[in-house]
Formats: structure tokens, sequence, C-alpha cells
């Protein structure tokens, strides 16, 4: 019997010991779980400490990995600037095709500019807005806080950066001139200053200044307009010789049809600007995004997409 009895109580212990075996496995792994939940969230610290200590070399390796991939598939946003859905206000003369002008049907303000900025918009998350205004008076108006920026197809000069900054460049273009197809004495710039021509120009634009400067005009020879619609009008009812402004513009209106049999484009570009994106003095914040956004948008070959789309050649 006691044989037996203490068979009986080692079969017992052996069992108990067994099931607190089992306990013990639950326990380890509840504990393995925690440890590594632990790891994890310790990891995630970790990695978002070595991002911002070095967030912008890593950026900068990952841009340049996936530059290939990007411009083949479009621009990307990738770590550009995000504005947070500021709203602008940008300053345009509406007369300038194929930068802006106005739609005959909607009456809204079109053209590569507003494509263009329309592209930067949603790269770095911002809504712009275009107002018509004077060109004459623009860069004033912008400095006056009147505007947050002005894309009006503005050549760069060092007057105008006296009174406003300016984005890195989008387009070169030259200074052309325009006469009458029945005006044989008109065969480049420098005849401008001859035979006593009176020559059209845009107020206010590197256009005047060109025909005064480079092409030697006379002072009393040229005719200011407000805007360059009404300088083709006039030379298409002959009442000034030619007209001085900016390629891409005067290829635009010569090719309208109410013109094209009439007008032609004389000689070769005299000069040779850069456009750029016009902001407030000190707005870096504004400025580094655009300039962000133009390079991604040149590097994506969406700024050469809009150029074919209106048809402009630099």
């Amino acid at each position: 019997m006691t044989i037996l009895w203490l068979a009986a109580l080692l079969t017992v212990l052996a069992a108990g010991g067994a099931t607190g075996t089992g306990t013990g496995t639950d326990t380890d792994s509840t504990g393995a779980q925690t440890s590594t939940a632990a790891s994890a969230a310790s990891d995630a610290d970790a990695s978002t400490a070595a991002s911002t200590a070095g967030g912008a070399s890593a950026s900068t390796a990952a841009s340049t990995a996936g530059s290939v991939s990007a411009s083949a598939g479009g621009a990307a946003t990738g770590n550009l600037p995000d504005l947070g859905g500021r709203a602008i206000l940008i300053g345009t003369g509406s007369t300038y095709p194929p930068f802006e002008s106005l739609d005959p049907q909607t009456n809204e303000i079109v053209g590569f500019d507003v494509d263009l900025m329309a592209e930067i918009a949603r790269l770095i998350n911002l809504k712009p807005e275009f107002q018509t205004t004077s060109f004459e008076t623009i860069f004033e108006a912008l400095a006056a806080k009147q505007f947050d920026a002005v894309m009006s197809a503005v050549t760069i000069t060092e007057e105008r950066k006296q009174k406003v900054d300016f984005s890195d460049p989008y387009v070169s273009i030259g200074q052309q001139v325009v006469a009458l197809k029945t005006n044989d004495q008109i065969k480049r710039y420098e005849d401008l200053k001859t035979n006593n021509f009176q020559v059209g120009v845009q107020r206010g634009t590197t256009g005047e200044q060109a025909a005064l400067t480079k092409a030697g005009v006379p002072e009393a020879n040229v005719k200011r307009y407000d805007d360059i619609a009404a300088a083709f009008s006039d030379l298409n009812n002959n009442a000034i010789d030619a007209i001085v402004a900016d390629g891409p513009t005067v290829a635009n209106y010569t090719s309208q049809e109410q013109y094209r049999d009439k007008m032609a484009v004389v000689g070769e570009a005299f000069t040779t600007e850069d456009y750029g994106i016009a902001v407030q003095k000190g707005d870096t914040e504004l400025l580094n995004a655009i300039n962000a956004a133009l390079a991604q948008l040149q590097q994506s070959g969406k700024i050469d997409e809009l150029k074919q789309k209106y048809e402009i050649k630099e």
C-alpha cells in the first residue's frame, strides 16, 4: 500500500509540474510579445530621431535615385515645400498671348503662364488667383503688396530687382520686329531708326527699352500703348509702321486670322531675355517654394510640354 501510495503521489506531482511548465511557456510568450512591441516603439522613436537629424541627406539621396522614374511618370511632389493651401493673388496683363490673354468665350485669363502656375500650385499646395492689371504699374503694385506675385511674361532685369524678387528663369525670349508685308523698307531692327518710322511698343516693357536703346528709334517716333493688342490694331490700319515686342507674342499675333495675310516678323530676335515670376521683397517662403517647383517641372519635362502646347520657340 505504501508503495502504491507513493507512486500515486509521484504521479500527481509530475502532472502538476507539467501544468506549471505550460503556464511558464505562456508567460514567456506574453513577455516576448511585450518586448517586441516595446522594441518596435523604441525603433520607431530612434528612426524618427535619425530622420530628423539626417532627413535632408536621406531626402537628397532618395530624390537623386528616383529622378529618372519621376521624370518618366510626370511631375512628382517628392520633398517639395508644402505651403498649406496658401492663397495668393497674382497680377498679370491679360493681352499678351500665348502667355496670358482673355478667353473670348469664358472671359477667363488663360495661357502658358496660367497653366504653369497651376502646375506649380499643385506641387507646393498653393491656391493662386490671377487678376488683370496695368503692366505699366504692375511692379509698383506688387511692391505695395496689392499682389502676392506677378506672372505676366515678365523679363528679369536689374532695375526691376530693386523693387521685387524674382524666381529662377522659366522661359528665354528675344525682342522682334513686326511690319506690314507691303513695307519693303523694314527688313531688320536697325532699319527702324530710319525714314521716320513710327514704332509701336507696350508701355513699361523691355520692348519699349529695346526700341529706344538697341534699335535706336528716336523718342518722338516711339508710340506707347497700354496693351500690345492696340498696337497690332494700329499697325493693321497703317497708323504705325512697325511693332517691337517679345518673340512668342509677335509670333502669336501674326498667326491670327485677321493679321496673318498682312503682317510678318522681320529679321531675327535682337535681344536675349529671361522670364521669371516676381514676388514681394523678402517673401522667401513663396520664392523658395516656387523655385523648387520650377526645378521639378523642368526636370520632369512639363515646361517643355507646355512650350509645345503654346508653340513657344526659344
